[in-house]
């Protein structure tokens, strides 16, 4: 009882919104839904395959991301260490965002030998877009999950 009768006041006085039951009351004229308020967000999967040129897989190839901050004097560039390739040489970098991202990765081999030999370090942009849609979005702020399976050969030094 107390909530109708502090609603109605807010609405007398002139406030945007004032809920009655399961609609909302907006300027005196009834509407379906609250209003939403946020961003669209989408999820992302990069499936990163990293081979030699016979298509062995790579185990212990390290994967950076590289980022860039824009500050109000500079643009700082960094490289986050995101983790290495498992004995299949694959690393999953899963993430999400108000927007498809593009990912700039740097791939490197840091254990020398044990892999098989030492690799050349790599550079790749992964590029997401509706091709790599999977679903799961509900038309509205949630923009689904996208996934792309990406393979990266690296040379012998």
């Amino acid at each position: 009882m107390k909530t109708k009768l502090i609603y109605r006041i807010l609405t007398l006085l002139g406030f945007a919104t004032a809920a009655t039951g399961c609609e909302v009351v907006m300027y005196g004229s009834p509407v379906p839904e609250p209003p939403m308020y946020g961003c669209p967000y989408a999820e992302y999967v990069a499936n990163i395959d990293v081979t030699d040129k016979e298509n062995t897989p790579l185990a212990g190839i390290r994967v950076g991301q590289v980022v860039t901050y824009k500050t109000k004097d500079q643009t700082i560039t960094d490289t986050l260490i995101m983790g290495a390739t498992n004995y299949n040489g694959r690393f999953t970098l899963q993430g999400g965002d108000t927007s498809l991202p593009t990912l700039q990765l740097v791939i490197e081999d840091v254990d020398g030998e044990e892999n098989g030999g030492e690799f050349a370090p790599a550079d790749t942009t992964i590029v997401f877009d509706g091709e790599d849609y999977v679903g799961g979005g509900d038309g509205d702020w949630n923009l689904g999950k996208y996934v792309k399976n990406v393979k990266i050969e690296l040379e012998k030094q």
